[in-house]
């Protein structure tokens, strides 16, 4: 690799968010400059991107943070509790703005309105709802999804707002006929993000089933979609002239063109959990976080393939026309045109009419604060009317680039990223608002350490290299041997064979390759593979507790169905004749049926406990899928 692609990407630094665990996290959407963290000590931290200092602590939660979002001019933050509950908070004037409840469940998305003080909120418990901030009410209830809400966005024209979930669906909602106009089934895992062009009709959707969907907002079909990636998308990005789109990986980023779908450019980013991506001039900002830590990383889009010019091939350039050769709709940011054609008026699918729901009354006694209303025509235009210029507009300054690190050096982290104590961070006084690039503070340095010392460390790294080569080798024999099995005999030879080897890595490789091929499953793998689900849930491993979340779903999607029945009524055994078949599968039935109820329990406590389960198991909503044997 050479040196110029070598720094197209770097971390600019990590530091220590929250004194507990970090759930959320927002980079502001106009230059990614701005960071709003939250987590479950109840605060939301706002920072300056490169600095170590918090610009300001905001407190007076009741419960953990489960999400955060700033408004269009970047003056509000929207803070989504553990609770149900929304915090409004005015930045300019150090205050709150408004609490508003009226979700019965946790909050897992937000986004205001591009022209309004409107906010959208999707949560735990499936509703979408609209809210109006300055009345401090609910506008509207939509229902439709069956599982929690992970994104929802409202249109660059203001006009529709797009709700994806963990059912796998995508609903696009029509604000001024109050219904949904589309409905998107495509993906095959939960639905993590999902972005509008900032110009074309076009929808990008990112899923945990490894793939970036392309969806019209015209003929509303699916237009393209990437080839599966080696892990789960994270989040997606379009670039601000919607030539190309970024995909954030659990250790990488892909950069993708649609019409056909190439693959522009992919780097290897250990970034990890990568939350939310925003364009900084010609760089990308990418946030993460990993338990109390946050880590903020750079990538140099001039040295990516698309934008170099230098390494794309003849055929890239040939499958990927400029903007302005695409024949598709673009959103109007103007005052509407009377000859033009407003957007709901676009081909719509036959009714697919899942009407939304008033807010009853009962919705906002939560917490007394938010009773919901009846807006009359006239007030619900003026809500959603497109304006020509935005209000509170600040004015736009310019920063420099953020600089790679000088000789490779590694990244400062602030402090340090193991578990240091903490304290609630300082507020800075805002004398410049302007947010100079990163520049690490000066290191003393050490006394160099005697030769022997150096020999022991030494020792030591090469001892703990001999160990993990060991643990690698040992996982890829056994998926040599289950790959050898697989092609010539059953894939259920093959997922047994991954059990009884004892290595849990190896059985979540096989989980994964068998979770993609839904159709090869039997109620055989079912029985083998409950018992180590039970070891997966329990594991400090994210990627372990995934793959259980998955596997389990698959399992009673699938199976779910059949052991209720069987469950409900047994084989006589005063029959004269006996039917083996069916006997044989009770007692299938009657074991998975056991291990699912133990499972079920061991759910429900990891769901309530602190640790990386908990919230895993609430994202996926895995409680509620055991309904299916109810």
């Amino acid at each position: 690799m050479s040196t110029s692609r070598a720094k197209s990407s770097w971390k600019l630094c990590e530091f220590v968010a929250h004194s507990s665990t970090v759930n959320c996290l927002a980079l502001s959407p106009s230059n990614g400059r701005t960071l709003a963290t939250g987590g479950d000590d109840r605060r939301v931290n706002l920072w300056m991107v490169g600095q170590p200092n918090a610009l300001m602590s905001i407190s007076g939660i009741t419960s953990p943070v489960q999400s955060v979002t700033f408004n269009n001019t970047e003056n509000w933050i929207g803070a989504g509790s553990k609770s149900g509950v929304i915090k409004v908070f005015d930045l300019e004037e150090n205050k709150a703005v408004r609490s508003i409840s009226g979700h019965k469940a946790a909050i897992c998305s937000l986004d205001f309105h591009r022209y309004g003080d409107i906010l959208a909120s999707g949560s735990m418990d499936t509703n979408l709802k609209l809210w109006d901030v300055r009345r401090k009410g609910c506008i509207f209830t939509y229902k439709g999804h069956n599982e929690v809400l992970n994104c929802v966005q409202f249109s660059p024209d203001g006009k529709w707002i797009v709700s994806a979930s963990s059912d796998c669906t995508i609903k696009v909602w029509d604000l001024s006929a109050g219904r949904m106009i589309a409905d998107f089934k495509n993906h095959t895992g939960a639905i993590t993000s999902v972005r509008f062009h900032p110009k074309e009709f076009l929808l990008a959707s990112g899923s945990s089933d490894r793939t970036v969907k392309f969806w019209d907002l015209e003929s509303f079909r699916l237009v393209s979609e990437t080839a599966p990636e080696a892990t789960g998308v994270k989040c997606i990005q379009y670039h601000p002239e919607g030539v190309a789109i970024f995909s954030g990986g659990q250790d990488s980023l892909r950069v993708y063109g649609w019409e056909p779908v190439v693959t522009h450019d992919a780097l290897p980013i250990s970034w990890g959990k990568v939350a939310d991506m925003a364009i900084s001039g010609e760089q990308l900002i990418g946030a993460s976080f990993a338990q109390t830590n946050v880590s903020l990383w750079c990538i140099d889009q001039k040295k990516l393939k698309l934008f170099s010019g230098d390494s794309v091939s003849p055929t890239e350039r040939e499958v990927s026309p400029p903007l302005s050769a695409s024949t598709r709709r673009l959103f109007e940011y103007q005052e509407e045109v009377a000859s033009e054609r407003h957007p709901t008026q676009a081909p719509q699918p036959k009714a697919q009419q899942s009407q939304p729901q008033r807010s009853t009354s009962e919705e906002g006694k939560e917490g007394g604060d938010s009773p919901p209303m009846e807006l009359r025509e006239e007030e619900r235009k003026q809500i959603f009317e497109k304006r020509l210029k935005l209000v509170r507009t600040p004015p736009k300054r310019t920063h420099d680039p953020f600089q790679p690190p000088v000789d490779d050096k590694p990244p400062t982290v602030l402090p340090s990223a193991g578990r240091p104590s903490y304290q609630h961070p300082r507020v800075e006084p805002s004398e410049d608002p302007v947010i100079r690039a990163f520049i690490a503070p000066p290191v003393s340095q050490p006394s160099r350490p005697s030769q022997s010392k150096d020999s022991r460390v030494v020792g030591e790294i090469r001892t703990n290299h001999i160990d993990v080569c060991q643990i690698l080798k040992s996982r890829l024999s056994v998926l040599k041997k289950a790959r050898s099995e697989w092609s010539v005999s059953d894939p259920k030879i093959a997922l047994d064979l991954a059990i009884n080897s004892g290595n849990q890595a190896a059985l979540v490789d096989v989980l994964n390759v068998l979770y993609l091929k839904r159709t090869l499953w039997t109620l055989d793998m079912a029985v083998a593979s409950l018992p180590d689900l039970r070891l997966l849930f329990k594991s400090k491993y994210d990627a372990y507790i995934v793959c259980g979340c998955n596997v389990l779903k698959l399992i009673l999607k699938s199976f779910g169905p059949v052991i209720k029945t069987n469950m409900a009524s047994p084989p006589s055994h005063g029959a004269q004749a006996v039917d083996i078949t069916r006997e044989e599968r009770y007692e299938k039935c009657h074991t998975c049926h056991s291990h699912l109820m133990s499972l079920r329990e061991d759910i429900w406590r990891l769901q309530n406990a602190p640790g990386p389960a908990s919230k895993l198991i609430r994202e996926q909503a895995l409680v509620d899928v055991f309904s299916v044997l109810d």
